[in-house]
């Protein structure tokens, strides 16, 4: 077993020489092997070890037997152990308490290596693990997101995080532990069927196990495989949100519709779900496989316009060629109501900004050049109202507001929150991004149009 944990380490460059390996120690024979064995490696290395174990009071006698047997083992060894007691409150739900005990748990270890400079962490994780984890991401379908077992090493908080027994079998774990005395404790509910993690590991791997004896070896070689090319799949995902991304931000994200017209299945797949789980929280909004396919199938749909809703208050708009990711909240915002613009300067109207300057904007979203004549104050910026009109010059008659949208195709959801200027008398002067009632051959100010918000 240490033959194995030696070449894992070397093979995907865990740990380098003049490292601070901090090895998360539980008390179960994994996480103690797994200390155990980088104890012996650390001259072969050249790192410095130290220890750290977390109580969260799940069991309070075994809890404390456990800390104290982890405590003996590092004073033994000479090892630093860095130890904290946070206590958990029971949640009816098991895998809630789960997750907030592994966030605690892990925001200490980033702690403690932040403050006496460790920069690898070591876990635990055997093969059984992975066959465990890729199990059930499969059956439940998270793998097709991009989840996929777990990963020998990866970066988390700008540290390094490896797992130097994932090519190791439970069954050799607790080999190793008995051959040379190291110690540990069982979980007792390890063994309660209660959890589904459990069901898997004590009903489905023996049995897998039994009728394919290389199944672990096999399963490590389908994530690697699966993992470069989930990298290409990604870097290809990337590249077209970088070419049909006509607005990426976080909480909000426009693609132009020929992307779902131009590109297979497959890259569609990878990048919808890229672009949820980057610019929205896949995690918090629910999506699955089967709403990415939802979005799919509603952007290559031939109609064009629509809306689909998804959970977690998550919008996806149809329009004009352009699929548009919101969240409900942001969709629902009302638009602010008709502000005075008295004087050169700027006001807020809403989330964006008007104003009335004298010299020549340079960046501006919008700007349109006032002949003096146009210029009276006060002004005014308010939505449209029904029956708006402009006077366009060259035009015998004032164009309607509305038609003007249709013209323009500025989407529906987008009308009542596009902003009109208009003069003391309530005759409109320009709709920004639009069109202006006069011409501009000689220059007095300019009228400038700020955004703000996910409205374009």
């Amino acid at each position: 077993m240490k033959r194995i944990v030696d070449e894992w380490i070397t093979r995907w460059e865990m740990i380098r020489p003049g490292s601070k390996v901090l090895a998360a120690v539980s008390g179960g024979p994994d996480s103690m092997a797994a200390a155990s064995i980088l104890e012996s490696l650390q001259n072969k290395y050249n790192f410095t070890l130290g220890v750290v174990h977390v109580n969260h009071g799940f069991r309070p006698e075994a809890s404390r037997a456990e800390a104290q047997m982890v405590r003996e083992w590092a004073e033994r060894h000479h090892l630093p152990l860095f130890s904290a007691a946070l206590f958990m409150k029971e949640d009816p739900e098991e895998k809630a308490t789960q997750a907030a005990a592994r966030q605690k748990r892990y925001d200490f270890f980033f702690r403690i290596m932040q403050r006496f400079d460790y920069n690898v962490l070591i876990t635990g994780h055997h093969a059984d693990d992975q066959l465990e984890t890729m199990i059930m991401q499969a059956a439940s379908g998270r793998s097709l997101l991009g989840e996929e077992g777990i990963a020998p090493k990866r970066a988390m908080n700008n540290f390094e995080v490896a797992r130097p027994l994932l090519g190791v079998k439970k069954t050799e774990v607790l080999a190793y532990c008995k051959e040379l005395g190291v110690p540990y404790v069982e979980d007792e509910s390890n063994y309660s069927d209660d959890y589904r993690r459990n069901r898997v590991r004590r009903h489905i791997i023996p049995a897998l196990t039994k009728e394919f004896p290389s199944i672990h070896r096999h399963v490590q070689e389908k994530y690697e495989w699966q993992k470069d090319q989930q990298h290409y799949m990604r870097s290809q995902a990337e590249a077209s949100l970088h070419f049909y991304g006509e607005r990426l931000e976080r909480n909000y994200a426009v693609l132009c519709i020929n992307f779902f017209h131009e590109t297979p299945l497959a890259l569609q797949r990878e990048t919808v779900s890229l672009l949820l789980n980057y610019y929205f929280s896949a995690e918090e909004t629910g999506i699955s496989a089967s709403l990415v396919d939802s979005c799919i199938r509603f952007a290559s749909a031939f109609n064009s316009s629509g809306e689909l809703h998804l959970p977690g208050e998550l919008l996806v708009r149809k329009s004009y060629g352009r699929l548009e990711f919101l969240s409900r909240k942001d969709a629902d915002a009302s638009s602010p109501e008709q502000i005075l613009i008295p004087d050169f300067g700027t006001y807020q109207y809403g989330s964006s900004s008007a104003s009335v300057i004298r010299e020549r904007p340079e960046g501006a979203d919008f700007w349109v050049a006032v002949p003096e004549e146009n210029l009276s104050f006060p002004l005014y910026v308010r939505p449209p109202r029904a029956g708006d009109r402009i006077h366009i010059p060259g035009m015998k008659e004032a164009k309607k507001i509305h038609r003007l949208f249709i013209d323009e195709k500025v989407p529906k959801h987008e009308r009542a929150r596009r902003p009109v200027f208009t003069d003391e008398q309530g005759s409109i002067l320009w709709v920004p991004g639009l069109r202006a009632s006069f011409r501009h051959e000689k220059e007095a100010a300019y009228l400038v149009w700020e955004e703000g918000g996910p409205a374009t």
